[in-house]
């Protein structure tokens, strides 16, 4: 896919789950799905989602970079898991 067709595709898929993603937030879901997978960057958003809401202790949060950089540190997909290894 094209960013701008992965920016849509992320775009849709947190609105269908109630997300809010900041544009920095989306672009940066962006390069992680071109460099790791859409998958894993659909996973990212929701996580980031939830992790949010528990920061915030709010019902609702804007996703912004730095939650999606930290939620990428702290689950790693499969080239840096086992990179580890």
């Amino acid at each position: 896919y094209s960013p701008p067709e992965l920016a849509q595709i992320i775009g849709m898929r947190a609105q269908a789950e109630g997300i809010q993603l900041g544009e920095a937030a989306l672009a940066k879901l962006v390069e992680i799905a071109q460099a790791v997978s859409l998958r894993y960057a659909l996973q990212l958003a929701t996580t980031a989602h939830y992790h949010a809401l528990r920061q915030r202790q709010q019902k609702s949060a804007i996703i912004e970079v730095a939650t999606i950089e930290r939620v990428y540190q702290l689950f790693l997909d499969e080239k840096r898991s086992a990179a580890l290894l």
